[in-house]
């Protein structure tokens, strides 16, 4: 599973490093300040154009960013790792389904926010904002790591949360 996890992150390294490379071609000698001003006004137009979205994507980075740590954080005082801390792996089983759960909510996100700024692109061929929009194969790859990941989480949390069972039946080995 650990092969896995290393793959599917370093194939999402990758891929953001192709979109970075691309940036720096379509876009040449942005400054780290001018990035921060685009990404901002990119921000300000998507809470304008589809407010619904913008909330979604602030939820679900919500659920990874506050709610994740502050449960594993509490699955750590209440179970000390100790001969009983098997009694915590269904905690950790429903913290990696909700993660799955956010990376479902991340796919349906940048779908929704790919049909926006094709929207835009066509409305504003200027292009003011700075917008890049990826190639068909390498928005696919993207979308295509997140599902991997998010199967990847959901096999994860579903052994996490079955494994005390198969220990009590005696068809898994500490």
């Amino acid at each position: 599973m650990f092969y896995f996890a290393f793959k599917y992150f370093k194939e999402f390294a990758d891929i953001f490093t192709k979109i970075n490379k691309r940036l720096q071609i379509a876009f040449p000698g942005l400054t780290k300040q001018e990035k921060k001003q685009r990404k901002k006004a990119a921000n300000h137009f998507l809470t304008q154009e589809a407010p619904i979205l913008a909330r979604k994507k602030k939820y679900s980075l919500l659920l990874i960013i506050l709610f994740l740590p502050v449960f594993g954080i509490g699955v750590f005082y209440y179970f000390p790792i100790s001969d009983t801390s098997l009694n915590a792996l269904p905690y950790f089983g429903f913290a990696f389904i909700l993660l799955g759960i956010a990376l479902v909510l991340q796919e349906k996100n940048r779908i929704e926010e790919s049909i926006i700024w094709q929207r835009y692109l066509l409305d504003h061929p200027q292009n003011q904002l700075k917008v890049l929009f990826l190639p068909k194969e390498l928005s696919a790859a993207f979308l295509q790591n997140i599902r991997k990941r998010m199967i990847l989480t959901f096999i994860t949390g579903i052994f996490f949360l079955i494994h005390p069972l198969l220990l009590k039946l005696g068809l898994l080995f500490v």
